[in-house]
């Protein structure tokens, strides 16, 4: 196979790889939505007075409910974890497409793993500062690091 050929190929292949990510990511985000707007005025429905959803909404199972339509917020943690993880895929797969391209010599091969590793390398240096910071400021009720400059006690 002709060596642009191959180029073509695995350029194409890539974003359609990507694309396709991105759009089970959104069909599945609108399932969970449409999944919700059909569950709503079904759970209307079993309420016979406005009174009889106001003790049940102020349930321990009612407020169960609600937690659980609501849109969930992840973590601080597993927002950095998210983040460090996507770090480490494009690094590890930027060195992998360097290591590629010095082996069969090409340069493109060389240029897309450095456009891959220098993003991943930048999300690990950001997740590690965020996670310092994170301690520092007190986040998520983490402890304070004791600074140099502080005297003890």
């Amino acid at each position: 196979m002709d060596l642009t050929l191959f180029r073509i190929f695995t350029i194409t292949g890539f974003y359609f790889l990507i694309g396709w990510i991105i759009y089970l990511w959104i069909s599945r985000r609108r399932k969970e939505l449409e999944a919700q707007e059909r569950f709503i005025p079904q759970l209307l429905e079993k309420f016979e007075s406005p009174e009889e959803l106001t003790r049940f909404l102020e349930s321990p199972a009612g407020e169960k409910l609600i937690r659980s339509l609501a849109p969930s917020r992840k973590s601080f943690r597993e927002r950095l974890l998210f983040w460090l993880n996507i770090g480490i895929v494009l690094t590890v797969f930027g060195i992998g497409m360097i290591i590629l391209g010095f082996i069969i010599h090409d340069d493109d091969c060389m240029m897309f793993g450095a456009i891959c590793l220098f993003p991943g390398i930048g999300l690990i240096i950001s997740s590690y500062i965020s996670h310092r910071l994170a301690i520092r400021w007190q986040v998520n009720g983490q402890p304070r690091l004791p600074s140099t400059t502080e005297p003890p006690g």
